[in-house]
């Protein structure tokens, strides 16, 4: 959709305006940058050692889960192996 680069305010404008539902990101900061109140859509913040494709695929079943059963605005999906949590 070309929003490579976007910040986070003006990227959720653009979810609104096309319609998007849903927020997947490994931004923790982001639930302290914005207020998710004012949108209509449910985000969810992946807390993980790194954002590469196979440390992601290791939770993929649970942010499924996560996003299939979710009546919430704001959901934090940890990876079993995030050094803070252990």
């Amino acid at each position: 959709m070309n929003w490579l680069g976007k910040e986070n305010g003006e990227l959720l404008k653009l979810m609104l305006e096309n319609n998007f539902t849903s927020f997947l990101t490994i931004d923790n900061n982001l639930s302290f940058q914005q207020n998710f109140k004012r949108y209509r859509v449910q985000v969810f913040i992946i807390i993980s050692p790194d954002n590469a494709y196979q440390t992601i695929m290791e939770i993929f079943q649970k942010i499924l889960e996560a996003i299939k059963i979710s009546k919430q605005n704001i959901i934090t999906i940890v990876h079993p192996s995030h050094s803070s949590f252990k």
